[in-house]
């Protein structure tokens, strides 16, 4: 058994290691109040790409405004800005940032590549549309990480069908070349 919370255990053998940390996620939130699940841990929750690397530490953001440090800790990354009402939802029983505020925060934390990528996976499932990601980044305007985050609308695209295919696409952007997608 493997300890996934402060006395919470499970047996994480046979689980992905998205299954692994939404386990964990789950934990963790029924120990704390006022929280909603967002950046990585929102992705898995949408089912939406992301790296390993990402799943390191469940990431919860506060859905009130709270006084003080937000305090993370080793198997949790709690961030200071609260979710808007508007942003926050519900998935498979867990408090979590709406895809558009997923996409953003991830795009804020980790660059506009994975912003991208997780953005047009959302895109190409129906989960969000482009004028969502343009209003989406006017809410984030003075949030850390805003830059990032603003390129994301220009650049995703529904067609892409892979989180390689987005990336490529980035890549050849960056080189001044410009792909066409999806030619038959």
């Amino acid at each position: 058994l493997t300890a996934i919370a402060p006395g919470t255990y499970a047996d994480l053998g046979d689980l992905t290691a998205e299954s692994a940390h939404l386990l964990r996620a789950t934990a963790i939130l029924d120990r704390l109040s006022g929280v909603a699940a967002s950046h990585s841990t929102a992705l898995a929750l949408w089912e939406l790409p992301l790296l390993t690397a990402h799943m390191e530490a469940v990431h919860v953001s506060p859905t009130t405004r709270r006084s003080g440090r937000p305090r993370s800790r080793p198997r949790y990354r709690m961030h200071s800005t609260p979710v808007p009402d508007g942003r926050l939802t519900e998935r498979a029983g867990v408090p979590v940032t709406d895809p558009v505020r997923t996409v953003l925060d991830c795009a804020r934390l980790w660059g506009s590549d994975w912003g991208v990528v997780a953005a047009d996976a959302a895109l190409h499932r129906g989960l969000i549309g482009p004028r969502d990601l343009t209003q989406g980044v006017r809410e984030v305007r003075r949030l850390t990480g805003a830059a990032r985050a603003r390129a994301v609308p220009g650049l995703a695209s529904w067609s892409s069908e892979s989180p390689g295919e987005s990336l490529l696409r980035m890549r050849l952007l960056r080189m001044g070349l410009q792909p066409a997608e999806q030619v038959v």
